[in-house]
């Protein structure tokens, strides 16, 4: 997934495309930025995650940049993704849907 929120964004419906035929998922992580982008990374995670046509297919997340001072050891990263893919899945579902 591109690094950068605009990037992430326009390249989503794309991707949501692209899910239903794939065999399986990997979320290339940048660990560097990982604390900084935490929210974004978790929204496009949770978008791509919850869309109808992904199937029971292998998931991977892979950290990169491990080398690096600033890198969020991957430990962490699962950790802080779960947290917060679990307060997006508690905020969007209390969201009531408005149609139109």
């Amino acid at each position: 997934m591109p690094n950068s929120r605009k990037s992430r964004r326009q390249c989503l419906p794309r991707v949501l495309e692209a899910v239903a035929r794939a065999k399986a998922l990997v979320f290339v992580l940048d660990s560097s930025a990982f604390a900084r982008d935490i929210r974004d990374i978790a929204g496009f995670v949770y978008d791509v995650l919850v869309h109808p046509g992904l199937g029971r297919i292998p998931i991977l997340f892979l950290c990169n940049k491990q080398d690096l001072f600033s890198a969020v050891p991957p430990g962490l990263v699962r950790t802080q993704l779960q947290t917060e893919l679990s307060a997006i899945r508690g905020t969007r579902a209390s969201v009531p849907l408005v149609r139109g």
